[in-house]
């Protein structure tokens, strides 16, 4: 009767140190689970941005040839003896939103290009809302080029219904 109650009194006692070692373990599991979801679900919202971002590129882009055709009608109809100040002024604005659109590409690709998705796939909590952040700036860039260039070919082709 004796070993009985030692033995579960030592049992007892083991029984309490496993579960002091392991229910911080436990709560530990759960807290990398919670976060682990926390990212892939960050991360689902950054690639929803980012393709957000690249439709409204692809859409202002459809409009290049368009900036392109005007431009050359616009300095076909230039009469070096007269230079339409007007016409001058389009060709400028044509210009400038074909520039434009050239350094958006070139700043949103060397900063969320092919390699830099790769790495947004392991990337942590923090950088995903850092890249949801940015994404948000890019859109709102990308839709000011768009505006510009949709200005510039209104104006083009009102000089050119004239």
């Amino acid at each position: 009767m004796v070993y009985k109650v030692q033995i579960d009194l030592i049992a007892g006692k083991n029984m309490k140190r496993l579960i002091v070692f392991f229910f911080p373990v436990l709560i530990m599991i759960g807290g990398c689970n919670q976060q682990a979801k926390e990212v892939r679900d960050k991360s689902g919202d950054v690639g929803e941005l980012k393709k957000e971002v690249i439709a409204i590129h692809d859409t202002a882009m459809a409009k290049m040839n368009r900036i392109f055709q005007l431009k050359t009608l616009l300095e076909d109809e230039l009469d070096s003896a007269n230079l339409d100040p007007e016409k001058v002024n389009a060709i400028q604005d044509l210009k400038m939103a074909d520039e434009a659109m050239m350094q958006w590409m070139r700043n949103f690709s060397k900063h969320y290009g092919k390699a830099h998705s790769k790495e947004a796939e392991i990337d942590t909590l923090h950088n995903n809302e850092a890249l949801m952040d940015g994404l948000k700036k890019e859109k709102a860039k990308i839709l000011d080029v768009k505006k510009q260039m949709e200005a510039s070919i209104e104006k083009a082709e009102g000089i050119l219904e004239k």
